[in-house]
């Protein structure tokens, strides 16, 4: 049950990543970014058979690559509010923990 818990806290944990990023990105910029998934803008989850590890690998594919397309907004700019840089610092190192790549595409650690 542990396991179950923590690949669920995984999935949050981005979405509500990407969320925050998206809500400090300027108006500007925002509409230029063409992400996967189109439901970061309310709390409901992403509807997944939860007992399916095909649609939880197919899930965490989008959400990586959405973080992906998040990452190359460049926070490194004097202009760039101090939050959204921590905001995308921090999606950087959620991936970076707990998710890896392999052959068959973005997996758990």
């Amino acid at each position: 049950m542990l396991g179950a818990s923590a690949v669920k806290d995984t999935y949050e944990l981005l979405r509500d990543g990407i969320r925050k990023v998206l809500l400090l990105m300027d108006g500007k910029v925002k509409p230029k970014i063409n992400l996967s998934l189109k439901a970061y803008g309310n709390d409901s989850k992403p509807k997944i058979n939860r007992e399916d590890k095909k649609e939880h690998q197919e899930l965490l594919s989008l959400l990586v690559s959405d973080k992906e397309v998040l990452s190359h907004v460049d926070v490194n700019k004097e202009d760039v509010d101090t939050e959204l840089k921590e905001a995308v610092n921090l999606l950087g190192k959620i991936v970076s923990q707990d998710i890896e790549e392999d052959k068959k595409g973005w997996l758990l650690r």
